[in-house]
């Protein structure tokens, strides 16, 4: 008898904690942030198809204190669900006959990557 009680015991709390009651919560929380976070990169890259004319082109230039004689280079960020501007910037550097190459952002006038995961940049050595 007491061996039986301590069995339900276990099954209903666990650590403390009745996991039949948090059990359809965390399921109900979990969904509703996944399909948040799938409308949030849907609506993001239909702005980015319906404003892909729009975007200016601010190629810059910066000097690498690392190297010997400060090696130079042109970069220009985008954010990673910006497609058409990554298309429109290679562009850029393909008519100019420059090779491009693509990583994560830089600090602005630093050679340090930048804490932010989505941000990149395409940049050409001068």
């Amino acid at each position: 008898m007491e061996l039986e009680n301590l069995i339900n015991q276990g099954k209903e709390l666990v650590n403390g904690v009745n996991w039949d009651y948090i059990k359809p919560y965390t399921y109900q929380v979990a969904i509703f942030l996944l399909l948040f976070l799938f409308l949030l990169i849907i609506m993001l890259l239909v702005i980015d198809h319906l404003y892909k004319s729009k975007y200016k082109l601010k190629i810059r230039t910066r000097t690498l204190e690392n190297n010997l004689g400060g090696g130079q280079e042109e970069f220009q960020n985008y954010w990673l669900w910006q497609r058409n501007k990554k298309k429109m910037i290679i562009r850029y550097f393909h008519s100019n006959n420059k090779v491009c190459y693509s990583r994560y952002a830089r600090k602005w006038r630093k050679y340090e990557k930048t804490r932010i995961p989505l941000r990149r940049e395409i940049y050409s050595i001068l």
